[in-house]
């Protein structure tokens, strides 16, 4: 996966992310969780704009036990300023996500996002996987 970043028009940056399949993610993983996104607010960060994603946890999978946590992904929409990031997924109220993070960040950049109908968990460049898959890899 490869991230192009250009904030302001000015300053541009560009990060490698080698892509890890799900094993890898699961290892990396300290906290695994499920839930449903609850609220999603853009702000204007050091060199350009961040998004808050607060997550209402339903499971907890690995780690410590949460009911609710918080992820800041690059990119959003303040004041009519839209600053897209390549690899981000575009999250809203209601989606629900299957979570694998690493220091409270998603593993490898957005990797650790899933999207999931509680049968599946879509991921950035996976094949869908069954939960059921994803819950034998994890413990």
């Amino acid at each position: 996966m490869l991230l192009s970043l250009s904030l302001l028009g000015a300053a541009q940056a560009t990060v490698f992310v080698s892509h890890l399949d799900l094993d890898e993610i699961a290892d990396r993983a300290d906290q695994v969780v499920i839930g449903e996104v609850s609220e999603v607010t853009s702000r204007r960060a050091p060199g350009g704009i961040v998004t808050e994603i607060t997550v209402d946890v339903f499971d907890t999978l690995l780690g410590t036990p949460a009911t609710e946590l918080t992820l800041t992904l690059p990119g959003g929409r303040v004041s009519g300023e839209t600053l897209t990031v390549s690899g981000v997924p575009h999250l809203q109220v209601g989606h629900d996500l299957l979570l694998f993070l690493e220091d409270s960040r998603p593993v490898s950049f957005t990797q650790g996002i899933f999207f999931t109908d509680g049968e599946y968990a879509y991921g950035p460049e996976q094949a869908p996987v069954a939960m059921e898959e994803v819950r034998r890899t994890v413990r």
